[in-house]
């Protein structure tokens, strides 16, 4: 009695253990990456947070402003006009 499986059939379960051996390896990769070790992070402190002096601008309440005019004019969508 033979137990083993045919040729063909034994590369796919042989492809398939190695793709399943290697996303296991990329989960426990992922998994040693993502462990931030936050008991052994240094704590860093500061003084108190201050601000510097603000300046507010002086403007007129009216802005001159020119309005857009093309010198060209196109046609209408569809040249209906």
């Amino acid at each position: 009695m033979n137990f083993l499986p045919h040729p063909a059939k034994r590369g796919k379960v042989l492809a398939a253990t190695l793709g399943c051996a290697a996303a296991f390896a990329m989960c426990v990769v992922g998994a040693v990456a993502a462990d931030d070790g936050a008991s052994s992070a240094p704590v860093v402190t500061a003084g108190a947070m201050s601000t510097g002096a603000t300046v507010t601008a002086a403007y007129s309440q009216t802005e001159e402003t020119t309005i857009a005019v093309p010198p060209v004019k196109a046609p209408p969508y569809g040249a209906s006009g």
